[in-house]
């Protein structure tokens, strides 16, 4: 887990590390390798970015969690929407998995948006998942459990969560300030 004041260069180090910002020579390495030398295509198959204001699609909301993987097993696909707590917004806005998003998923809340986002970082099979701020727009109760199963189902996979909640930093296997 990353924490810091705001602008202390938490999200520039997630954008460096992802190449949204060019890095210099030689500075960062994954597995042994300069980032820097590392095919683009193949560096975003292995790291995987979900920000703190995500981006959706004006398709359904099925094709936007399964945009990572569409073979994704049902048994996967619905215990990864019960987990992320995307059963509860479909039954309290009485729409359906089939229910197309506006643009940008503009007819769902902020901590609606990110709860999908979640979803569709979790159907895919990268190496590195970086979730940028990734519940701020959640209660704490709902951040606590949706985190909590997230790190379930990535247990052997390697997180780095940047985060301004003290309170998740107790699950935490290295924290950096």
């Amino acid at each position: 887990i990353i924490v810091g004041d705001s602008g202390s260069g938490k999200s520039t180090l997630v954008k460096l590390l992802t190449r949204l910002y060019p890095s210099p020579d030689n500075t960062i390495y994954f597995n042994n390798k300069d980032i820097n030398l590392f095919d683009i295509k193949e560096l975003r198959k292995q790291v995987l970015y979900v920000p703190q204001n995500p981006f959706l699609f004006s398709r359904t909301i099925l094709e936007n969690i399964t945009m990572g993987n569409s073979s994704v097993n049902e048994k996967m696909l619905n215990d990864i929407i019960c987990g992320c707590k995307i059963d509860n917004i479909l039954q309290s806005r009485d729409i359906n998995l089939n229910s197309i998003l506006s643009e940008n998923g503009k007819n769902l809340s902020g901590g609606e948006r990110q709860r999908i986002a979640l979803a569709r970082a979790l159907v895919t099979n990268a190496s590195i998942y970086i979730f940028d701020e990734v519940t701020n727009q959640l209660d704490k109760k709902s951040e606590l459990e949706i985190m909590e199963y997230t790190w379930k189902v990535l247990k052997n996979k390697t997180c780095i969560s940047i985060m301004h909640d003290l309170n998740l930093l107790e699950k935490a296997d290295k924290i950096i300030v």
